[in-house]
């Protein structure tokens, strides 16, 4: 016996699909406003500091992009 695939209905795709596309627009946008929210440091303006390796550690509260 062969099972019939189930149709759904054009109002539900189209519901399903504008909820799809809200859903990546705000996940777009959340990682975008992420990105510019953060603190940037130049250690190449920092007196005795420019063209130096040095290492660093990060602890946060929050989620950190690197």
């Amino acid at each position: 016996m062969r099972a019939t695939p189930k149709l759904r209905s054009p109002m539900r795709t189209v519901s399903l699909t504008i909820v799809f596309a809200i859903a990546v627009s705000l996940a777009l946008l959340l990682f975008a406003s992420a990105a510019s929210a953060g603190t940037r440091w130049t250690v190449n303006d920092v007196p005795g500091m420019g063209n130096t390796d040095f290492s660093t550690a990060v602890h946060s509260s929050m989620p950190v992009i690197a």
